[in-house]
């Protein structure tokens, strides 16, 4: 996956029902576990559901985190 400039999250859709939160930082780990409490299990990313991609970004905006949007319908932190 190809990121934007110093992002460190990525949020895509997979399919209907499916999306995909890939932390692309050390940083973006830290800060998943600190707001989620849950670690990614040093995959680096998280399937959720639309209801867990809207909470990652509502917090992720809150926190002060800038949306990029990118290539492929991805949205980058």
């Amino acid at each position: 996956m190809e990121a934007c400039q110093n992002s460190h999250n990525a949020v895509e859709r997979q399919e209907e029902r499916s999306w995909r939160v890939s932390l692309l930082s050390t940083r973006a780990s830290y800060w998943f576990e600190a707001n989620f409490g849950v670690g990614s299990g040093g995959e680096n990313v998280l399937e959720t559901n639309l209801a867990g991609a809207n909470a990652f970004i509502r917090k992720a905006r809150i926190d002060g985190y800038r949306t990029e949007y990118g290539p492929n319908a991805k949205s980058y932190f």
